[in-house]
C-alpha cells in the first residue's frame, strides 16, 4: 500500500499496518516546539508500519524528523527523502537516526551547519545520495573507507562550498558524480582518487572551475581517467557581469 498525504490526515492512518510507501507534506510553518510535536504524531502513526520501505517527509519551516531508530520499520526502510530545515536543538543528525539498510537518501533544504559527510559516509548500505541546499558550510571531507557502497552522488545548491577534500579510499565504487550550482567551488576535489568514477557532470560552475577543466587547465589531471565528463553553463561572478 502506498500513501501520500497532507498533515491534516495523518491521524487517520493509525490502522494502516501494511504501508510500504509513506509520504507526507506539511503545509504549515512550524516552530521548534511544533516540529517536535508533529514528529511525535508521525511516530504514533508509523509505529505499526512494519513493512515500510520508502519514507518521505517534506515541510515548510522546521523538519519534523527525529530518526527512525525507535520504529519497527527501522530495519526495512530503504529510501528516505527529507525536505526542510533541521534546527540543531531539534535533531542533530547521527548515524543511528537513519535506517540500517538505507540505500537511497535525499536531503533537501536542510541547512545543516556542520559537514554531514562524517555521519553519512558511515551508512554502509547507501548507494545513492543527493544533497541539495542541505549544507551551509564551506568545507566537505570524505574520509578513507567512507561511503563503501555509494554508486551515485549529487551535490546541488551548496552555495557556500569552496573546498571538498576526498581522501584516498573514499567512495571506492562511486560511478556517477553530479555537481550542480556549487558556484563557489573553484577547484575540483582530488577525483583521481575515485578510481571507478565513470561519469562526471558539472552544472553551473564558477568561471575558475570551468577554465580549470578545459584543456591544459589545472584540474584536467583529476578527471582524465573519467570516460564521460560534461560541464556546462558556468556561473558568472560579479566581476564578469557588465
Amino acid at each position: 500500500m502506498d500513501v501520500h498525504i497532507h498533515i491534516e490526515s495523518v491521524v487517520e492512518l493509525g490502522f494502516c499496518i501494511n504501508l510500504r510507501t509513506f509520504g507526507i507534506f506539511i503545509v504549515c510553518y512550524l516552530d521548534n516546539g511544533g516540529a517536535i510535536k508533529e514528529w511525535q504524531n508521525l511516530k504514533s502513526v508509523l509505529k505499526n508500519t512494519v513493512q515500510l520501505l520508502y519514507l518521505s517527509i517534506r515541510a515548510h519551516g522546521f523538519l519534523p524528523f527525529g530518526g527512525t531508530k525507535d520504529l519497527p520499520c527501522h530495519e526495512k526502510i530503504q529510501k528516505l527523502v527529507l525536505r526542510g530545515e533541521w534546527e540543531r536543538n531539534i535533531c542533530v543528525p547521527t548515524v543511528d537516526m537513519f535506517p540500517t539498510n538505507l540505500t537511497k537518501l535525499r536531503l533537501v533544504s536542510s541547512k545543516l551547519q556542520e559537514d554531514p559527510m562524517p555521519i553519512l559516509e558511515r551508512l554502509q548500505s547507501l548507494r545513492i545520495l543527493c544533497l541539495y541546499g542541505s549544507y551551509v558550510g564551506t568545507v566537505l571531507i570524505c574520509s578513507t573507507g567512507g561511503f563503501p557502497n555509494l554508486e551515485k552522488l549529487k551535490l546541488g545548491g551548496l552555495h557556500n562550498l569552496h573546498h571538498w577534500d576526498i581522501k584516498e579510499g573514499a567512495m571506492p565504487i562511486l560511478r556517477r558524480l553530479i555537481i550542480d550550482d556549487c558556484y563557489k567551488l573553484h577547484v575540483l576535489p582530488e577525483l583521481q582518487k575515485v578510481h571507478n568514477l565513470q561519469e562526471l557532470t558539472v552544472e553551473g560552475p564558477s568561471r575558475e572551475l570551468w577554465e580549470g577543466m578545459q584543456m591544459q587547465g589545472k584540474d584536467v589531471h583529476k578527471i582524465k581517467h573519467i570516460p564521460s565528463v560534461s560541464i556546462r553553463n558556468y556561473h558568472p561572478q560579479e566581476e564578469d557581469i557588465t
